[in-house]
């Protein structure tokens, strides 16, 4: 059985005024099915933007993004969308 979730090398810089900020740095991880997981840290150490890379909300600066088995590189919002139904669940910290 494949792994739920994968990230292989996964950066994530983002513009800022002062210059580009590195979010994510060669991140690695493996989730299996099954398995609960808490993402923990102080406030800006990239816990949220993890959470949007390996979800496919956000796409990475480099790197891969597996889920269930299927890269999420080159897949459109849709594609996206039909990957994620019935499978991923977020509850975001904030809401508009």
């Amino acid at each position: 059985m494949p792994e739920a979730l994968k990230l292989e090398a996964v950066f994530l810089t983002l513009s800022a005024i002062s210059g580009p900020v590195e979010i994510l740095k060669n991140v690695n991880f493996t989730a299996h099915p099954g398995e609960s997981i808490a993402i923990v840290g102080p406030s800006g150490s990239g816990k949220s933007s993890f959470i949007s890379v390996a979800a496919g909300l956000e796409h990475p600066s480099a790197g891969e993004v597996h889920l269930f088995g299927q890269s999420l590189s080159g897949k459109n919002e849709n594609q996206l969308a039909r990957l994620r139904r019935g499978r991923v669940s977020l509850v975001f910290q904030s809401f508009h």
